[in-house]
């Protein structure tokens, strides 16, 4: 199992966006549900809590957060813990990462 999650990730960061997990979506299929969302919460005024996966957290930082690690798993996000963003004209930027929920 690692060997396929470390292959799909290498071939992500190599700009093949359309390898995928076996009966899996693909980078951009990941790519196009963050777009769909970021559509619908925009103009929404305040703080918006996000929960879900590690890998669709990874690939929201290395798609769309310009101050992104340079690997694709430098992104990863342990469980119940916190990432801070803020938009800007780029995107977004990453104000607090992987921050444990009890230290928020």
């Amino acid at each position: 199992r690692w060997a396929v999650y470390t292959n799909v990730m290498d071939k992500w960061e190599q700009g093949f966006s359309d390898f995928t997990f076996p009966q899996g979506e693909t980078l951009n299929d990941v790519k196009d549900r963050w777009l769909s969302f970021l559509k619908a919460i925009e103009g929404k005024e305040g703080n918006i809590l996000i929960a879900g996966h590690c890998l669709l957290f990874m690939a929201f930082t290395w798609l769309f957060c310009e101050n992104h690690n340079t690997e694709l798993r430098g992104n990863y996000m342990g469980r119940g813990h916190l990432t801070v963003v803020s938009p800007n004209d780029k995107g977004f930027w990453i104000d607090r990462f992987n921050i444990p929920f009890g230290e928020f």
